[in-house]
């Protein structure tokens, strides 16, 4: 499966909870102009960070929903203020801080294949 492409990769499941203390935050983000410019341009910052843990672009009300990892939330309002001094476009973006995993995981694959996810 892993030469077939459908194996992208491994990885640990690590307790992050356990190593230290930190803030998650989900992050959406609507940029001001949609051009494949302005796209790039804050993709490539985004890839640039450590601290973002996961961006999908979406079609709809918002152009990105983000999940940041951070030490402190001082640490994420500098990130934040890092973002708005880059110019990249951004129009607004809104922030929405974690207060406990309810649900993490993966679909069922042979349901998803089969197209029966409930």
């Amino acid at each position: 499966m892993k030469a077939a492409g459908y194996i992208r990769g491994y990885h640990a499941d690590i307790a992050l909870g356990q190593l230290a203390d930190f803030a998650k935050v989900i992050v959406t983000v609507s940029l001001s102009r949609h051009r494949k410019a302005d796209f790039d341009r804050f993709e490539a910052f985004i890839n640039s960070r450590d601290e973002i843990i996961d961006c999908i672009a979406t079609g709809g009300g918002v152009d990105y929903i983000m999940e940041v990892i951070s030490p402190s939330l001082s640490a994420f309002q500098s990130l934040m203020e890092e973002f708005l001094a880059e110019d990249l476009g951004i129009d607004r973006y809104m922030t929405y801080f974690a207060t406990r995993q309810v649900k993490s995981g993966m679909p069922n694959i042979a349901k998803l294949a089969a197209g029966n996810i409930k």
